[in-house]
Protein backbone atom coordinates (compact mmCIF):
# COMPACT_ATOMS: atom_id res chain seq x y z
CA UNK A 1 0.00 0.00 0.00
CA UNK A 2 1.36 3.41 -0.98
CA UNK A 3 0.06 6.80 0.20
CA UNK A 4 -0.71 8.95 -2.84
CA UNK A 5 -2.52 11.97 -1.28
CA UNK A 6 -2.94 13.65 2.09
CA UNK A 7 -0.73 14.83 4.90
CA UNK A 8 2.31 12.87 5.95
CA UNK A 9 1.63 12.87 9.72
CA UNK A 10 -1.40 12.50 11.93
CA UNK A 11 -4.95 11.38 11.26
CA UNK A 12 -5.89 13.78 8.48
CA UNK A 13 -7.57 12.56 5.26
CA UNK A 14 -5.37 10.37 3.06
CA UNK A 15 -5.65 8.22 -0.06
CA UNK A 16 -3.66 5.02 -0.55
CA UNK A 17 -3.20 2.86 -3.65
CA UNK A 18 -3.13 -0.91 -3.12
CA UNK A 19 -1.36 -3.56 -5.13
CA UNK A 20 -4.83 -4.92 -6.10
CA UNK A 21 -5.70 -1.87 -8.22
CA UNK A 22 -7.95 -0.31 -5.54
CA UNK A 23 -7.85 2.77 -3.32
CA UNK A 24 -8.17 3.07 0.46
CA UNK A 25 -9.47 6.40 1.77
CA UNK A 26 -8.98 7.63 5.33
CA UNK A 27 -11.32 10.35 6.54
CA UNK A 28 -13.78 11.41 9.23
CA UNK A 29 -16.51 8.86 10.06
CA UNK A 30 -20.03 10.05 9.22
CA UNK A 31 -22.43 8.84 11.92
CA UNK A 32 -25.56 10.60 10.64
CA UNK A 33 -25.90 8.30 7.61
CA UNK A 34 -27.37 4.84 8.21
CA UNK A 35 -25.17 2.07 6.76
CA UNK A 36 -24.98 -1.72 7.01
CA UNK A 37 -22.81 -3.08 9.84
CA UNK A 38 -20.05 -4.17 7.45
CA UNK A 39 -19.72 -0.70 5.83
CA UNK A 40 -18.44 2.71 6.91
CA UNK A 41 -19.15 6.10 5.35
CA UNK A 42 -16.34 8.65 5.52
CA UNK A 43 -16.06 12.29 4.52
CA UNK A 44 -13.01 13.76 2.80
CA UNK A 45 -12.33 17.14 1.18
CA UNK A 46 -12.77 17.20 -2.61
CA UNK A 47 -9.09 18.19 -3.00
CA UNK A 48 -8.00 14.81 -1.65
CA UNK A 49 -9.57 12.87 -4.55
CA UNK A 50 -9.55 15.38 -7.42
CA UNK A 51 -7.52 14.14 -10.34
CA UNK A 52 -7.19 10.53 -9.22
Amino acid sequence: MKQIRGCENGGCPKVFATDRGTFLVQGATVVSMPTPEHETVIEVPVEIIQGL
